[in-house]
Parts: structure tokens; C-alpha cells; sequence
């Protein structure tokens, strides 16, 4: 009988925690979030990321923030990577929201989330990263596989038809998913595939250490390098500054991504070859515009392509699919 009781008051103090962070979002996000008169949003919706702290996130979440502010609506945003996928799924339900907007990198953890949402009738939009074997609504985004060929191509460019590329992926990949589910990657390999001596040799994860720690294992591993490829911004400047420091500027080719005033400064400088652009800014805005017009009963369409801009130096070109 004592263990029962013991048992009984763990599951209250558990769901007293849960009530209270659920809480602290829907008070944080709804009073940020009240039109300028006060009045309270219509639709209740949630935003789920597994990389919140990247620079993509960054620009999504004031997307999502713009769009916000027009639309009739008010959000609440979950950091994956404090949630089970159950418990989350436990707290859409329990909320009541309409509709969530997933922008995940795992499209494990994505598919079965959206599952269990769709399972509920919510509503849900795939922002960035697929997962067309589910119910999802609406997908939108960039096709990843020809993100990576647009940076194979730009690797060929830097180097000519010969060389050593390697590939830093950004803090919204993660180690333990396989290499021939990442849809970046493959982009790369196809461009490589009909040329011999053309070769992607490694392949490191931000996830794990700081871009400059990596860059010194890539010199030390394959001094032969003649391209890096960084998916996040970030990354990308930081290995700049490696290549700075060991005078190694003309020597090994940076394609970049995103368009930050530092990316654009080190294209000018010609410290950074050019970089891939994803709009994820508008990336948030179209996703929650379209959510709300799901809500509304509007009919849209189940893919929307997100743009794809080059930054060269003196030059922006629009090589959007």
C-alpha cells in the first residue's frame, strides 16, 4: 500500500511539472503574441524544432514570428531535444492545438510525430525536411538533394575537375543518422559520381566539436584537401579563420550556406568561393501562412518549393528549381 501511495504522488508531481511547462509556454508565446489591441488569437498552433540554437532556426523562427503577427493566431514553441516524441505528442493533445508546423532534421522522429498528430486530426505542415510517407499536409521547402548538387558543382567550379572535398554538417544533422538518408549528401555524390578523380572523402558533424577543432582533423587527416563544404553559416566562418591563421587562403576552396553579412563580407574578400542560399526566413513565413489557410478551410497545394540563391563574388544569382 505505502509503495502504491509513493507511486500515485510521483505521476501527480510528474504531471504538475508537465502542466507548469506547458503552461509557461502558452503564457510566454500568447502574451507575446496578442494583437495590438490585446484581443485573444483564434487559432492555437505549436512549433516543434530538433535544432533550435542554428542558424536556419533563427531566420525560420522570425519568419514564423512575421507571419504570426498578420495572421490570427498565436504559437507556442518545443524544442525536440527537451521531449520524448510521446510525451510531446501527449502535450499537442492535450492543449488543443489546431495545427503544428514540424521542422525537423530527423525524419524518424518526424514521421512519427506527424503520425500520431495526424492520427488526432491536427493539422501539420513539414517545414525544410520531408516525410512524404506520411499524412502530412503540406510539405515546404528546399529539395536538399539539389542543395547538394548546387554545392557539388560550386566545389567543381572552385577546384576544377580534380580533387578532395569534404563536408562539415551543421548542428542540424546528426551523427547517428545514416549517410544514405541525408539527402544533402547524395546531391554531392551525384555530381562526383562520373568523375574519377573527384572524391568526397570525409564527412564531419558540428554536433560533435567546434568547426575550427574539426577543420585542424580534416588538415591533419587528408592534408590533400582542396574543398570544404559547410552547411551552416557558422561553421563556414569559423573554418575561414582556420585557413587565415595557417595561410591556407587560395589553397582549400569554402562553399559556404546562408547569406549572413559575415558570409557576404568573406565572398567579397575572396575568403569564402560562394555560398547556397535557403531563404529560411520565408521558409517560416509560407509555412505558417499555410497552415492558417488549412485552418480556414483553404485548399493549397501539398508542396511548395522554397527558393535557391548562389552568392558569388560581385554577383547573386537565382538558381531556384
Amino acid at each position: 500500500m505505502k509503495y502504491k501511495i509513493q507511486l500515485m504522488e510521483l505521476i501527480i508531481i510528474m504531471l504538475l511539472i508537465l502542466l507548469s511547462i506547458v503552461t509557461y509556454n502558452q503564457v510566454r508565446y500568447s502574451e507575446n503574441l496578442k494583437g495590438a489591441t490585446g484581443e485573444v488569437k483564434s487559432f492555437h498552433v505549436a512549433v516543434i524544432s530538433d535544432h533550435i540554437n542554428s542558424y536556419s532556426a533563427e531566420r525560420f523562427l522570425k519568419g514564423i514570428n512575421e507571419s504570426v503577427m498578420s495572421n490570427d493566431c498565436v504559437y507556442e514553441l518545443y524544442n525536440l531535444e527537451e521531449f520524448d516524441i510521446e510525451v510531446l505528442s501527449k502535450i499537442m493533445i492535450a492543449t488543443q492545438v489546431d495545427g503544428v508546423v514540424i521542422n525537423l532534421e530527423n525524419n524518424l522522429q518526424a514521421t512519427t510525430l506527424i503520425e500520431e498528430l495526424r492520427a488526432k486530426q491536427i493539422k501539420v505542415i513539414a517545414a525544410g525536411n520531408d516525410a512524404p510517407e506520411t499524412e502530412r499536409d503540406v510539405y515546404i521547402g528546399t529539395n536538399k538533394y539539389n542543395l547538394g548538387k548546387k554545392a557539388g558543382l560550386l566545389a567543381i567550379e572552385a577546384s576544377g575537375n580534380t580533387g578532395n572535398v569534404s563536408v562539415i554538417l551543421g548542428s542540424e544533422y546528426e551523427p547517428e543518422q545514416p549517410l544514405s538518408s541525408i539527402n544533402f549528401l547524395n546531391g554531392i555524390y551525384e555530381t562526383y559520381q562520373d568523375m574519377a578523380l573527384y572524391k568526397l572523402t570525409n564527412i564531419k558533424y558540428s554536433r560533435d566539436s567546434r568547426a575550427e577543432i574539426l577543420m585542424d582533423e580534416l588538415l591533419k587527416e587528408r592534408p590533400s584537401i582542396n574543398v570544404v563544404i559547410c552547411t551552416d553559416p557558422i561553421d563556414a566562418i569559423r573554418v575561414t579563420r582556420v585557413l587565415v591563421d595557417r595561410n591556407l587562403v587560395g589553397d582549400i576552396a569554402v562553399i559556404a550556406s546562408g547569406d549572413p553579412p559575415e558570409i557576404v563580407d568573406a565572398i567579397q574578400k575572396e575568403l569564402i568561393y560562394a555560398s547556397v542560399v535557403e531563404d529560411y526566413q520565408e521558409l517560416g513565413i509560407l509555412s505558417m501562412n499555410n497552415l492558417i489557410k488549412i485552418l480556414n478551410g483553404e485548399s493549397v497545394s501539398s508542396y511548395i518549393n522554397i527558393p535557391i540563391e548562389i552568392i558569388r563574388k560581385d554577383e547573386i544569382i537565382d538558381e531556384s528549381d
